[in-house]
């Protein structure tokens, strides 16, 4: 069931009543979810998984590690500034999917906030403090599932597209969980070249 189209395609997303996402629950009971490293682990799990590498004590360890490593590389690495991406100083106000839901927030630095929470997808993102943060939570409180968590309805999805058309695409660097699963442009291939 696709939700809305254009470049702002929700996937298909059969259990949107039902929480997380059923190929990663499994994963999330074996693993500390208050460990800021968590969405990464999680990743990592379910990549050995679809290996079929089976998923025991030693291999939730050895994820572990992994995911702390690849969140301090994320916290630690720059901001690629001279490929001519826009990359926006100050506070930003986001716009990201969630499974079924769209999420607005704001943050002073978008790559450590984006890998913190690893959305599904960045779908926009505008200037403004929390003070344009609380307007837009306003103007869409008829929308609101929980908290700062919106249904994607026509009225939110036009809005999103006009603030991309606006101030343009988000940054294809930005964390997201499809990148933990592929490289990243600019980055060091996987035999062995650094950054």
């Amino acid at each position: 069931m696709k939700l809305y189209g254009d470049s702002l395609t929700l996937q298909e997303f059969r259990d949107a009543g039902i929480g997380a996402r059923p190929s990663y629950q499994v994963l999330l009971d074996k693993i500390d979810t208050s460990d800021p490293a968590w969405p990464m682990t999680a990743s990592i799990l379910r990549e050995m998984a679809d290996a079929g590498i089976e998923i025991d004590e030693t291999v939730i360890r050895i994820a572990g590690q992994l995911g702390a490593h690849r969140l301090e590389k994320t916290a630690t690495r720059p901001l690629p500034r001279d490929r001519g991406l826009y990359v926006p100083s100050g506070s930003i106000v986001y716009y990201i999917r969630r499974g079924p839901v769209i999420k607005i927030g704001t943050t002073h630095c978008a790559e450590g906030r984006f890998a913190d929470l690893l959305p599904d997808e960045i779908l926009a993102f505008e200037p403004g403090t929390v003070k344009e943060e609380t307007r837009r939570h306003r103007q869409f409180a008829h929308l609101r599932c929980q908290g700062e968590h919106f249904l994607p309805e026509p009225e939110l999805l036009e809005h999103i597209r006009l603030v991309r058309e606006k101030h343009g695409e988000p940054n294809p660097n930005w964390p997201t969980v499809a990148s933990l699963q592929t490289p990243r442009r600019g980055s060091a291939a996987v035999t062995g070249g650094t950054r």
